[in-house]
């Protein structure tokens, strides 16, 4: 009794802790969002990381369907004799313009510099910062570059904290109004990293378009949607690059056409369209497997994570070469992608990876998609067509490519199971908008469908422990004839119609589901930044307290106080307190806690909720299932597999039993 009260004063002490920290950590966060809108002149005096930007007005921030700024002017290399050198001597003379595509989903800037992507927000998903005691304390670890773009980072958070105060829900800001779609926008989430350029065409022998002027010229096409030509006049050759948005979507047509004078012949390999540096933002810490490259080649697709993509590609002189008819191929993180679709013949793809500048820890893949310009464009010249697809890690927008694109989303045996489950939770969010609560009912129903398997095993387990002392019997009885202790374990397992696997069987069977829970849980786009009860502000995110200034071994990074992976830990420990356990396991079961702790440390708090409940379930199910145990009739003693040896089992116990109690009547004396 004494201990089982130690046990829950424990409980509620921590309990008591993570509600501190997590009013502290509320306090603070109200407190910011409050000095950076009602105090910007005492910020721009005080620091200037949390100083906020002006709100723009909306007049000058409304954006139509496409703005450009003046055109750049090229230089044009005169007597090029191939197309290398027409990129090698063309000069960017005038200075770099932008132009803008803003659609209802996203808002894109291109560059007259290479024609490249410079900016790619999308307007239904926020930019979802780490926690900012997080962010300055790596601020003050860091130095030079990395050290200004954590301020930026900082300076970011605060000016979206001030422009969202004021109980203002992004999902109630209407993107026809010219303020609130410039509000979607700015704190959109963005999807070109740091000083990388995507959508760059290069040569085979090395060069590419990165330093080529481009002149923009923007239109819309017969179905009002929004086109921009990218044109670059090389004198010798002209390249463009002509992007066809949708009005509602992710998927870019993308048409590429080379034209060469007379005697400056394509090269005989493929160009190659680069999308460079993975997807979003670099933040601090972040999860390498998170970042991967992904295609479809010969029929078959894999995701190679960003560090596996690099181990590959310095094996084979700086690049992971695919040759065959490549579907798709591109980059994603966890929750976007940006992936080339072929919609036509290709000649293989390549991967790249490399670490951000300044972030020796963090590494990034490229894909380059190969193109044939073997088709005649109309304007002259050769022409390649493509799509591009840019946005969220969603089934249904994948789906809607019809390339096999959700394939990368869902692979390998569990996949169909992932869907399953994913289309169950979305129901249940339908039912009731919060993934918390949708996590909570599908672990229910989950728990709810496995019970008779877990019943089945129970059972199963409990016979076994009834034939075991037999067992023992006969494996004593025949030490020396290992054959005839196995032929009469057979004997005794079909005389009682028990099946030695029945209790693995169930738990083989679900495995899968798990995994799937699993998998669906971490990949769920609506689980990012969704919140759900106190602390708990992001069920895609650990549900992180407090971070402290310091790094604890096998944590990895900074040192988080994280309360579901801590209670799950004593949830597991005392429910094995309850348990019977061999002696001999002690010592190992006793470690399960601890190493429960450490795996599921860093796992998003949606996937930490859903093993929390499942384990609260399963403690009610295992207390149901004692009762229905209970409630049966006990069943006859088992037989011995010879007469008189169950008999002489116990008559060998008995005495031993008597004289122990002797022993302890004898010393109290």
């Amino acid at each position: 009794m004494e201990q089982d009260s130690r046990k829950f004063l424990f409980i509620a002490l921590v309990g008591l802790l993570m509600l501190y920290f997590w009013w502290q950590e509320r306090d603070y966060q109200k407190r910011l969002a409050e000095w950076a809108r009602e105090h910007p002149e005492a910020a721009e005096k005080l620091d200037p990381r949390y100083r906020p930007r002006p709100t723009p007005s909306p007049e000058r921030e409304a954006l139509p369907a496409s703005a450009a700024t003046p055109e750049t002017v090229a230089a044009l290399p005169a007597g090029a004799a191939s197309l290398s050198e027409a990129f090698a001597r063309a000069v960017l003379e005038a200075t770099e313009s932008t132009h803008v595509i803003a659609t209802r989903r996203m808002r894109l800037t291109f560059s007259s510099r290479g024609g490249r992507l410079v900016s790619a927000r999308l307007l239904d998903y926020p930019e979802i910062y780490p926690n900012r005691r997080f962010l300055e304390i790596h601020r003050q670890q860091r130095t030079g570059a990395v050290r200004a773009y954590l301020d930026r980072l900082l300076a970011d958070q605060a000016e979206h904290a001030a422009r969202l105060a004021g109980g203002r829900k992004r999902d109630r800001l209407d993107p026809a109004d010219p303020a609130d779609y410039a509000l979607l926008a700015d704190t959109g989430v963005e999807l070109v990293a740091e000083g990388q350029r995507p959508l760059g065409l290069l040569l085979p022998d090395g060069p590419d378009d990165g330093d080529l002027p481009y002149t923009f010229h923007s239109s819309t096409d017969a179905d009002g949607r929004p086109v921009l030509s990218m044109l670059a006049q090389l004198g010798a050759a002209t390249l463009e690059k002509r992007l066809t948005f949708p009005t509602d979507g992710y998927e870019i047509g993308v048409f590429l056409r080379v034209e060469t004078a007379p005697g400056l012949d394509l090269p005989d390999e493929p160009l190659a369209l680069r999308w460079e540096g993975g997807v979003g933002r670099v933040f601090p810490e972040e999860t390498k497997t998170y970042h991967r490259a992904i295609y479809s080649l010969e029929g078959d697709h894999e995701e190679l994570p960003a560090p596996s993509v690099e181990g590959k590609a310095n094996k084979n002189g700086g690049r992971y070469a695919l040759s065959g008819s490549v579907k798709w191929a591109g980059v994603d993180s966890r929750y976007f992608m940006a992936a080339f679709l072929s919609t036509s013949e290709s000649n293989g793809a390549s991967f790249d990876a490399a670490h951000p500048r300044g972030w020796p820890e963090t590494v990034r893949a490229s894909a380059n998609l190969a193109l044939p310009f073997n088709e005649a464009a109309p304007e002259g010249g050769r022409r390649h067509d493509l799509r591009l697809y840019l946005g969220p890690r969603d089934y249904d927008h994948l789906k809607a490519t019809g390339i096999g694109l959700e394939d990368s989303l869902y692979g390998g045996i569990t996949g169909p199971i992932c869907i399953l489950m994913l289309w169950i939770l979305n129901g249940f969010h339908y039912l009731w908008p919060n993934y918390g609560m949708a996590i909570l009912l599908l672990t229910i129903v989950v728990r709810l469908a496995m019970f008779p398997l877990v019943h089945k095993q129970t059972q199963a387990m409990r016979r076994m422990q009834k034939l075991s002392p037999l067992i023992k019997d006969i494996q004593a009885r025949h030490k020396d004839n290992p054959q005839q202790a196995q032929k009469e374990q057979f004997e005794l397992f079909r005389k009682h119609k028990v099946n030695p696997m029945s209790g693995c069987l169930p738990l083989i069977a679900t495995l899968p589901i798990f995994i799937a829970l699993y998998y669906t849980t971490q990949n769920t786009i609506g689980l990012r930044g969704e919140p759900f009860f106190l602390w708990m502000r992001d069920l895609s995110e650990p549900d992180t307290l407090w971070f402290l200034p310091f790094q604890v071994p096998f944590f990895g990074g900074l040192f988080d106080i994280n309360p579901l992976p801590l209670a799950g830990a004593i949830l597991m420990g005392w429910q094995m307190a309850q348990t019977n356990i061999d002696p001999k396991q002690k010592p190992m079961m006793a470690m399960m806690p601890v190493m429960m702790l450490l795996i599921t440390w860093r796992l998003p708090s949606g996937t930490n909720l859903y093993f929390m409940m499942s384990s609260l379930f399963q403690m009610g199910q295992q207390w149901l299932i004692n009762r229905i145990e209970k409630d049966e009739p006990a069943g006859a003693p088992a037989p011995a597999t010879a007469a008189g040896e169950a008999p002489k089992m116990e008559t060998r116990e008995r005495p031993a039993r008597e004289k122990i109690r002797s022993g302890r009547t004898k010393s109290r004396k």
